[in-house]
């Protein structure tokens, strides 16, 4: 029995260790399909010079585009899956700050503003992958170890 709850407390350091290396991996995911978005809407935005809903209608293959409600008003539905879709509230400030100078000028300010936040994301992303592969495998092995520090001092 004293030997099981060794290994629980072991195991359970170590999850918790893999679950937070896990949220690091899941941002860097979330931050490129973002930035993937924010490409798809300034191709269809410089082809179609559509309003922002038939903008939004032509990239639905997005992970992240797809989540916004077709029949709702796209900016509150982009706010909306905004704050849902991302982990990290510096992404979350990010994506919805993105369509609060969407559409104001004509085509060519709307790809410059576009490509001011291509910049923003590649740099978040950029910060993402370097704290996912400096902090994964010292996340997974602090809890491991943690687990270990426990289990000898309950035991």
């Amino acid at each position: 029995m004293k030997g099981f709850m060794v290994l629980l407390l072991i195991f359970s350091g170590f999850c918790i260790g893999s679950l937070q290396a896990s949220r690091l991996r899941s941002r860097v995911r979330e931050l490129e399909t973002f930035q993937g978005a924010v490409l798809s809407i300034k191709s269809s935005a410089a082809y179609t010079l559509g309003d922002l809903p038939t903008v939004l209608m032509h990239c639905r293959d997005n992970a992240f585009l797809a989540l916004i409600a077709e029949k709702e008003d796209p900016v509150q539905s982009w706010s909306e899956v905004s704050r849902q879709y991302f982990t990290y509230p510096a992404d979350r400030t990010l994506a919805a700050d993105f369509l609060s100078g969407f559409g104001k000028t004509d085509l060519a300010g709307l790809l410059s503003y576009i490509a001011l936040y291509e910049s923003r994301i590649e740099r978040a992303l950029e910060n993402a992958r370097q704290a996912a592969s400096a902090k994964c495998r010292l996340y997974t092995v602090l809890g491991l170890f943690t687990g270990t520090a426990a289990a000898l001092v309950l035991c």
